[in-house]
């Protein structure tokens, strides 16, 4: 035993390494044979024609031949490098029952495969001389009671092992049940039943129309928001009104308030101008009148002048710098009335705003009102026939309750889930029994998928109760076609591991 794990061990490290056993892959479709592979990846001859770019990610089946069967494992990996002559791949993940999958392929085309010779049941003479001296005849029967209890011994391992053997190499499933067969069609929210547009019997297609609510209630509530969203509609419409025309209000007073800066910068250049003409008249005066030529009532004339243009220049400069203020300010949307600054196009846009947001959650309110209106309306999510009709006209249904069942043209299966431990000693290909308790029918399968990533059920998702802790789903495709059983009825699964003593003893070592 000690050996036996020693060459285990053995063959979890060559793993690591590069191998050139023999393996295939399924590229875009396409089988190559492998070159080289390990946990960590593989390679393929290089074929211009598949177009592989590196970086890019494939869903691929690793095939590995075991001397029974061929176990097609569904791995993804990544184009790690392209040259002339190969590309390798880089796996992504490899679930724990595709690892055992690929040491149990290593050891035994290793130890199988390469390792054909058997040992020799004679002696040479200078093997029995070596031996030492010739047996007495009690020596050999003595000799021969040993042997037969070593026989019966050997026998007795042989049985136990066999029985270990059958028993440890089946598999049973924690819990199964049929999924894919029937369709259940159940009420989306309560109501009354108003209208049935079926019969027990009848073939449907996809999208048919099978029963009716009553919608009063729902177009009712459909209508009133219908109204309110309307009068928010013209609402908004006249705020949006009411925002141009005080946006062109605005625009017109800072035109005026602009054309009354420009007058008021003219008025304040020509009091200018008329103050330094004062200015200079009155030092003529004033040189005239040291001369004695001008009178000194004359001189006091101009004086006068020049100061009533020195305060026109100045009450035209303050108009002017107003005048600026004005026009900024305007320019900004704030105005001048009744001796206060109002800004009115900022309170109209709010109100605006406030109104668009009031009409985007009145049209948000009514998605649940559609919804539920739409949702009084049951059509048949699946082709079929019409197995079961649950409820009749006039009678109250409840949120969630059945209301008819279909049979689907959807191939069943089954879905069992296992323990973790007895997962990763799972394979695709594995045969398995299926049995019926309730009905007492027995069917035969195989194992088509492990893990959820596997499950083809209706709408492409498992309709079944989660996992419990510790437990794995599987894939069981059947080989007979069935009578038509409703999904969810139980079942018990027995897979065939197919799985030698040695394995199954090796993986329960720590």
């Amino acid at each position: 035993m000690a050996s036996t794990h020693a060459s285990y061990k053995h063959d979890q490290h060559r793993m690591h390494e590069r191998l050139t056993l023999a393996a295939t892959a399924t590229v875009r479709d396409r089988d190559f044979a492998v070159r080289d592979w390990s946990f960590a990846g593989f390679s393929i001859n290089h074929s211009p024609d598949l177009n592989l770019q590196e970086g890019e990610i494939h869903d691929l089946v690793f095939s590995l031949p075991f001397a029974h069967y061929t176990a097609r494992c569904h791995l993804r990996a990544e184009v790690r490098h392209i040259d002339a002559t190969q590309a390798r791949f880089e796996f992504h993940e490899v679930e724990p029952n595709v690892r055992m999958l690929m040491r149990d392929y290593v050891r035994q085309t290793l130890h199988h495969g390469g390792n054909t010779t058997t040992p020799s049941t004679t002696q040479s003479a200078a093997e029995i001389a070596s031996s030492g001296p010739p047996r007495t005849p009690h020596a050999r029967a003595g000799s021969a009671r040993r042997g037969g209890l070593l026989l019966l011994t050997g026998v007795a391992v042989v049985a136990v092992g066999a029985w270990v053997l059958q028993s440890q190499r089946n598999l049973v499933s924690t819990q199964a049940e049929l999924v894919g067969n029937t369709v259940e069609i159940r009420a989306r929210i309560e109501g009354y039943l108003d209208k049935v547009h079926i019969h027990s019997g009848d073939e449907v297609h996809v999208g048919q129309l099978l029963m009716e609510l009553d919608a009063t209630e729902a177009r009712r509530n459909l209508a009133a928001a219908g109204y309110l969203h309307r009068q928010l509609e013209r609402s908004v419409q006249a705020a949006e009104r009411v925002v141009k025309e005080e946006e062109r209000r605005n625009t017109l007073y800072s035109r005026v308030a602009l054309g009354r800066e420009r007058v008021e910068d003219a008025r304040t250049q020509e009091a200018q101008a008329a103050l330094v003409q004062a200015e200079g008249e009155l030092q003529r005066v004033e040189t005239l009148l040291k001369s004695g030529y001008v009178s000194p009532s004359w001189a006091e004339t101009q004086r006068a002048t020049a100061l009533q243009r020195r305060a026109q220049a100045l009450r035209s400069q303050t108009e002017a710098v107003l005048a600026r203020d004005i026009a900024q300010e305007a320019a900004k949307g704030r105005f001048f009335g009744d001796n206060q600054v109002s800004n009115k196009l900022g309170e109209v846009v709010l109100h605006a705003e406030q109104r668009r947001t009031e009409l985007a959650q009145a049209l948000a309110g009514m998605g649940p009102l559609l919804a539920e209106l739409e949702n009084t309306r049951l059509p048949s999510p699946e082709a079929g026939k019409v197995r079961v009709i649950n409820r009749s006209r006039g009678e109250l249904v409840r949120k969630g309750e059945l209301v008819a069942v279909i049979e689907t043209q959807a191939k069943p299966n089954i879905l069992a889930k296992f323990t973790h431990t007895d997962a990763i000693r799972l394979s695709p290909g594995q045969a398995a029994e299926i049995e019926f308790p309730a009905l007492g029918i027995r069917l035969a399968g195989r194992v088509e998928a492990i893990g959820w990533q596997g499950l083809v059920t209706q709408g492409g998702t498992a309709a079944v109760a989660e996992t419990g802790i510790g437990e794995i789903p599987a894939t069981i495709a059947l080989h007979e076609p069935i009578p038509q059983l409703p999904s969810g009825l139980r079942a018990r699964v027995v897979i065939d591991t197919e799985q030698d003593l040695l394995t199954i003893l090796r993986q329960r070592m720590p």
